[in-house]
Formats: C-alpha cells, sequence, structure tokens
C-alpha cells in the first residue's frame, strides 16, 4: 500500500525533486546528523582505512541492491514502489552513473549547498540512495545503534512492566543490521490487534462449537492457553513500542531545542510546561496594561475553543509539517506508516462499508503530543510573522498556547480580527476548526470599547472567561471571582467530610486523605499566581480547621494548633509559600525564556503585588532572593516547614490549656493511634486537656468540684490518679502512682505509643464511670425534685393553683 507522506501525484508538493530537495536539505543542513547520529561505537568503521572503504565500494557498485534483496521475495519492487513510487526508481544506466554516496557528503556540513545539489540532482528520495549505495546502510546502521544506546540509556526511567532484556532484544532485533528499517512497521497499531484478539476468540469459539462431546478437555484448555499467549505476546510488544515512541519523542525534542525551534509561547505538551505559567503571563499583561497610565490603549484577549482538536488533524499536512521542521526521514517514514492503512466500518442493515481515516492523531501514544505541538508551531510562527503584536517592557506577543487551549492578546479591534484572520486560515489546513460558541473575548481598561463591542468576527464580548481551570473577569483584581469560588467550593466540601469518615475504621486516614489529596489541591490551583490576602487566608484556615474537629471529634474549645498537629498539616498561608516560591524555583531552572523575561520585569517592579507577597515571604525566611535562587527545592521546603514548626510552637506556648502538651509533643505529625471509636475521641480529649471536666465551669463561676467524689477541683489530674471513686479501674490498669510522679504518668499514659491501646481501654473505663455515676446522681436529684413537688401539692390548699400564683 502507498504511504500518505510519498504519494506521486503532479499536485503534491511532496512529489518528484521537490521532495528529493527536502529530504537533501533535511540530510545536509539538520545539526543532528552532526551531533547525535554519530554513535561512539561505529567510530572505528566510519574511520576505516582507504583501501578498505575503496574495495567496498566496488563490490557495492557491481550490484547496489544485492544485499537488500537477497533475502526479499519477488514483490521487492512492489514495495519499494510503496515507499517511493514507480517512476521515481532510476533505471540501470542510472545506477552506474550516480555518483558514490559517502561520508563527506553525509558528515561534512561545511560543503557548500550547490555540490550537494550536483550530486544528488537527479534522485528522488533518500531512500532510493540508501537502495543504491551502501551509504544507506552505514547510515542505518548509525542510526540503529543510537537507538540501541537510547534503549539502554532509557531502561532507569521507563517501566514497561517486563525483563529488560526482553524488551531491549525486541528493539534491537527490529534494529538489526540485517533488517530493512524501511519495510519494518516499527509501531504496531492497537486497533488491528483489538480486531486480530476478537477474531481469534471467535474462531475458538467456533472451533469449540464444532468439537464432539468425546473429546478430550485437555485440548480445548490447550486452545484457551495459546490465545492467553498471543495476547500476552502482543501487549508486550504495545510496551515495547511506547519505549521506541518515546525515544523518537525524546529525539524531536532535542532536534527542536538544539535548532531554537521552540517556541516559548506553547508551553503545553513541554517538558516543564506548567498552566500557571500562562496565567502569569496574562495576570502580568492585565496588571502592566491597566497600572500604567501612560498607555491608553485596551487590552483584548480572546480564548479560542477547538473543535475536537486531536480528531480532526490533516494527516498529510501533519507530515509536511514534519518536513518543513526538518526532521529525521527515518522518524518521518515511521510515523507515516502508523497511520497508512487505517480505516473503520459502517454497518446498515446488510451492509459492511469500508471507509478510510485520514484524519486525527492517535489518542494514547506517546508522540502525539509532539506531533501536535509542531502545528501549534506552524500556527505560532504564522502569527508572528503575519499578525500585529502586543508590546509590553520588552515582550511582544500576540498568542499564548497551553496545547489547543490559546488566547489571542491584541490592542485593537481590528488587530484583534487580523490574528482571528490569521489564525483560522492557518489552522483549517491542518483541519482545526475554531467553535465560535465557545469561544469569548474579553476586554480590559477602555470601558468605551466595552460598551461598543459585542462581538469580533462572531465572538462574543463577556466580562469573564473561564481559562485553564481559573475564572478571570475584566478588573484588575482579575481572579476576584475564582477566590470567591474557591470559599464556596472549601465549604461545601467540608460539609460532607462527615459522610466520608463516619462509615471508615479508620477516620483519621480516610479524612487526612480526602481533605488533603483531593480537596486542598483543587482549592490550591493557581494559588502560584493568584494574590491573596491575608483575611481571604484566614477564611480558608478557619475551614480547614473545622473539618480537622470532625475528623478527631474535637470540642469548640480544643486549640487549633492541637489540632493540625495531630493531623500532620501546615497552615494554609505556609502551604501558599511554599507553592509560589517552588513557582519561582521552576520558572529559574526551566528553559522558557518567556516566562523568565516576564519574572524579571516583575521582579523590577516594586509596586506589583505579587511581587510584594513575594518579598514578604523572604523576610519571612530570613533569605535573600539571590540565596533562593542558589537554594535547591528540599532546602526550601526544609526551611518553610522549619518556619511553620516555630509558629507552632510559638503558638502553643500562649494556650494555657496546652501545658502537658507542648512538653511532651514535639512535632507536627500525625502518630497513627486513631481510630473510628469513641475511646480515640477521649484519648485526643486527654492529650489536649479538653475532656468536659468540671473545671470548665471555672469560666461561668460555678462549682469546680468533682461531681463523683466532692473532695477536690476535677482536672485531668484528678480525673486519671486521684478520684476515689474510680479507685478499682485505676488499680487494674496502673501501678500505684504518687503525686510527684503524676505528670511523668501523663506521658506515659497519654503521649506514649507502645501501651496505646491500653490507654484507651483505660480511659474508656473511667468515662463509663463518671456518665454512670452522674446518670446516678441526676436520677436522685430528679426523685428529691419530684418528691418535693409532690409535697408542694399536699400542702397547698388547691392542688390545681399554679406554682407562684
Amino acid at each position: 500500500m502507498r504511504s500518505v507522506l510519498f504519494q506521486r501525484n503532479t499536485e503534491d508538493a511532496c512529489s518528484g525533486e521537490l521532495c528529493g530537495k527536502l529530504h537533501v536539505e533535511n540530510l545536509q543542513f539538520d545539526k543532528w546528523r552532526n551531533q547525535e547520529i554519530i554513535n561512539p561505537y561505529r567510530q572505528e568503521k566510519i574511520k576505516m582505512d582507504k583501501s578498505e572503504e575503496i574495495e567496498q565500494d566496488n563490490r557495492n557498485r557491481k550490484n547496489p541492491i544485492e544485499n537488500k534483496t537477497e533475502n526479499k521475495n519477488d514483490n521487492t519492487n512492489e514495495e519499494i514502489e510503496g515507499l517511493i513510487g514507480a517512476n521515481a526508481l532510476p533505471t540501470n544506466q542510472e545506477w552506474e552513473d550516480m555518483p558514490i554516496w559517502d561520508d563527506n557528503v553525509y558528515m561534512n556540513q561545511n560543503r557548500k549547498k550547490q555540490k550537494n545539489n550536483e550530486i544528488l540532482v537527479n534522485i528522488c528520495t533518500f531512500h532510493a540512495i540508501g537502495e543504491c549505495r551502501y551509504g544507506k546502510d552505514k547510515c542505518q546502521n548509525i542510526h540503529n545503534d543510537v537507538i540501541r544506546e537510547d534503549i539502554i540509556r532509557e531502561r532507569s526511567k521507563v517501566r514497561i512492566g517486563q525483563t529488560w532484556s526482553v524488551c531491549v532484544h525486541y528493539i534491537m532485533g527490529k534494529c538489526g543490521y540485517g533488517w530493512d528499517c524501511l519495510q519494518y512497521h516499527p509501531i504496531s497499531r492497537i486497533e488491528d490487534i483489538e480486531d486480530n484478539n476478537e477474531e481469534k476468540l471467535a474462531d475458538n469459539k467456533e472451533n469449540n462449537s464444532n468439537k464432539n462431546n468425546d473429546v478430550d478437555n485437555s485440548k480445548s484448555e490447550d486452545i484457551k492457553v495459546n490465545s492467553n499467549e498471543e495476547k500476552t505476546a502482543e501487549k508486550n510488544e504495545i510496551k515495547n513500542d511506547k519505549l521506541y515512541m518515546s525515544i523518537i519523542k525524546d529525539k524531536i525534542e532535542s532536534h527542536l531545542i538544539r535548532n531554537d525551534l521552540v517556541k516559548f509561547n506553547q508551553t503545553g505538551f513541554t517538558k516543564g510546561g506548567r498552566l500557571e505559567y500562562n496565567h502569569f503571563l496574562l495576570q502580568y499583561l492585565v496588571k502592566d496594561n491597566i497600572e500604567n497610565k501612560g498607555n491608553k490603549k485596551p487590552l483584548i484577549m480572546t480564548a479560542i475553543d477547538f473543535t475536537k482538536a486531536f480528531d480532526s488533524i490533516n494527516r498529510e499536512n501533519m507530515m509536511k509539517c514534519l518536513i518543513e521542521y526538518k526532521i529525521h526521514p527515518y522518524i518521518i517514514d515511521t510515523f507515516a506508516k502508523i497511520y497508512q492503512g487505517d480505516h473503520t466500518y459502517i454497518e446498515f442493515k446488510d451492509k459492511k462499508i469500508k471507509i478510510d481515516i485520514t484524519n486525527g492523531i492517535r489518542q494514547g501514544c506517546i508522540a502525539s503530543s509532539v506531533l501536535f505541538k509542531l502545528i501549534t508551531y506552524v500556527i505560532i510562527e504564522k502569527l508572528e510573522k503575519e499578525g500585529i503584536s502586543y508590546k509590553i517592557d520588552n515582550i511582544n506577543i500576540n498568542s499564548i498556547f497551553f496545547a489547543d487551549d490559546s488566547i489571542l492578546v491584541a490592542d485593537s479591534v481590528q488587530s484583534a480580527e487580523r490574528n482571528l484572520r490569521i489564525l483560522i486560515e492557518t489552522s483549517e489546513k491542518f483541519g482545526l476548526h475554531i467553535n465560535k460558541e465557545k469561544s469569548n473575548v474579553i476586554v480590559y481598561r477602555n470601558a468605551k470599547e466595552k460598551r461598543e463591542i459585542k462581538e469580533i468576527a462572531g465572538i462574543k464580548v463577556t466580562n469573564n472567561i473561564t481559562y485553564l481551570g481559573l475564572e478571570m473577569n475584566n478588573t484588575i483584581n482579575m481572579f476576584r471571582n475564582q477566590k470567591i469560588n474557591t470559599s464556596e467550593k472549601a465549604r461545601k466540601l467540608a460539609n460532607i467530610t462527615y459522610s466520608v469518615i463516619s462509615r471508615s475504621c479508620n477516620k483519621i486516614l480516610i479524612g487526612k486523605t480526602f481533605w488533603k489529596c483531593v480537596v486542598v489541591p483543587s482549592l490550591l490551583h493557581g494559588i502560584e499566581v493568584i494574590n491573596y490576602t491575608n483575611t481571604e487566608i484566614n477564611k480558608l484556615q478557619i475551614i480547614e480547621n473545622s473539618v480537622y474537629r470532625k475528623i478527631l471529634g474535637a470540642r469548640p474549645n480544643s486549640a487549633k494548633e492541637a489540632l493540625r498537629s495531630e493531623i500532620g498539616s501546615s497552615l494554609m498561608s505556609t502551604r501558599i509559600m511554599q507553592s509560589k516560591l517552588f513557582f519561582i524555583k521552576s520558572i529559574i531552572e526551566g528553559d522558557n525564556l518567556l516566562i523568565k523575561e516576564v519574572l524579571r520585569n516583575i521582579r523590577q517592579n516594586p509596586l506589583n503585588r505579587w511581587n510584594i507577597q513575594i518579598n514578604e515571604y523572604l523576610k519571612e525566611l530570613e533569605i535573600t532572593y539571590s540565596e533562593l535562587i542558589n537554594m535547591s527545592k528540599i532546602e526550601i521546603k526544609n526551611l518553610i516547614r522549619k518556619n511553620d514548626t516555630n509558629k507552632w510552637k510559638r503558638a502553643i506556648k500562649l494556650q494555657k490549656t496546652l501545658v502537658y502538651y507542648e512538653k511532651y509533643k514535639k512535632d507536627i505529625t500525625d502518630e497513627n493511634i486513631y481510630r473510628n471509636d469513641h475511646s480515640s475521641v477521649l484519648l485526643f480529649q486527654a492529650r489536649t486537656n479538653s475532656l468536659p471536666l468540671a473545671d470548665e465551669e471555672k469560666y461561668k463561676k460555678r462549682s469546680t468540684t468533682c461531681v463523683m467524689c466532692k473532695s477536690e477541683e476535677e482536672n485531668i489530674k484528678h480525673f486519671l490518679f486521684r478520684c476515689k471513686i474510680t479507685e478499682v479501674i485505676r488499680h487494674k490498669y496502673l501501678n500505684r502512682i504518687n503525686s510527684n510522679e503524676e505528670e511523668y504518668a501523663i506521658k506515659e499514659i497519654l503521649f506514649d505509643k507502645e501501651n496505646i491501646d491500653r490507654t484507651k481501654d483505660f480511659l474508656s473505663e473511667l468515662w463509663k464511670k463518671r456518665k454512670k455515676v452522674i446518670n446516678i446522681i441526676n436520677k436522685e436529684k430528679e426523685k428529691e425534685e419530684y418528691d418535693m413537688e409532690v409535697k408542694r401539692i399536699c400542702q397547698m390548699k388547691n392542688p390545681f393553683q399554679r406554682k407562684g400564683g
């Protein structure tokens, strides 16, 4: 079957001499060839003696394609035709007249372009050169050695679920010296594998149904085992192909970086790229536009939504894009074969029609992301050349991309319409179509423009848009609505916490996991960019404290410092600080020059609110900005954690009820001592000195005497060691304790994890005894009140007279 990339048509831009020149240009001027394709293991063969090279040349001149065709069938010409077209094959005389494709032509990039064109003027594609001279073998072997090295290098990075000896043997066998890489299909199509599996299962069912009853069951079992082995082999082949594609993707990425082809306003599908980079850039544009009094132009942002972006890519133009970016011909041929012969079936009544699929990128393929990114690079480059840029400081920009989510930036309606027209025309060449109903325009600063503009090129103007998960409004506080939505979301999720933990066996583990791993990440989305005030941060902290009270069963008077200490949680302000400082660190250590320039400009503006907040964090940590840059992320994290712990210790000292907790609780950590039972609630209240004992009545100016023994004030020491009513229970669990040993006993009982289960039983029995005594006392009081009421009624002349009447 003919490849999509190498079709031979008179109107095709990739046919004939043009296709050959494109491939020749790839080979001559791509830096990749000089820097990576020369493998150290192949150096000796490349530097072989001149006499040996001449002898090898003479042998290849006699029959240039002998080595390639001796193990093939009679349909070799048909296979070559599928790659380069029948009309492109040279005649026998042309084979002999062609000059040798040697190392000097392939490796020497300083040779003039005209001389190379003279050598290759009659050659259609690089594939034809490889078939007629040993040069292809040499290049192919070098390429295969590079793949082998990459496989071994990636062995520690990619896990494919099987032994590495099998994996390396698989791909090295596919790239062997005697293997024709052009005929090898390096990527297995998942759809074909699924179809084959279905056909095999259907065949097995038919075979089993046609068997007689007297057939031995062992045969049917053998069939099932064989089918399972085939499935396992096919799955392993897919995993190996994923490894191969990951290497191909890395090669393309390094090629783009090395040749300065990277577009820094496309942060999606890029190593180190983050959603927050785009939000950071947009906030910088808005702040500068509104705060700059000398600038009277508006800021118009057009949020673009593409319809079915991945499924609508035109594959033929995608291949041309790869050629335009001078991707290695082997890689282009690999992608061409992946999408070759892709089809589906439509069934209507008794008819089944086969339809070829020519659009769409394989979703799930590791290399699909870089293919789509190259298409966006073409769109961005077109906008940079023909569009109108928005100028701010030393930055000129008119588009921001994260994968297929894009925003066009302009300073006037005319500029916005022109940029939008260029984007539509360029994207439609690749099959991308804009969904104008989901696209929106937002205008900043110019109130007159806001009233007059209702739509731009059929796209409506709104007061707020949602971009990459954050809602932005058309004011200087562009994330105001997002902060309101975050607070409401936190309240709703906090209210359902009890239903999440009520039926769990370990409510601390489940509750902490739900809140810290599910809720908090969603609340802190975009926190690196959004400027929260202290009041807004305190509101979020109050909501979080209420969640911890539900998880621990804490009373309203429990200190909040003890709550987060038992859960093992940082303050909300600490999380925000760490996110912002890590964000700066990721920008500095990253490769995105555009975002680095934005950060540099913001740091030079002392009035920027985001910059002011960063300076406050640095002052709190007692470090400078230069020290922050030189520190590692682990050092920053340890410094922030130390600062958070110091805050916790200072706050505990101010709490009078946490006297014992301050002495014996040294760190903010979850000690895994609580379960979903009442004894765990009693343990927490005892550790934090918040048990509902009589000593709390002093704040209401009531008696604090023990309700059981009536001897002295009922506090935690009296409840555990002194009350005479619970002396029997105490002797059951504890040794005799003197008054001077009570504080040490509190440490051993409440803060020693070795006997924590025995402590829970001890507290449970004490509390049950106290509750039982209180119930008896209350019943006696009720009986006394009843007797007094009866006596009063009997002494009354009129028993129906009201009390006090």
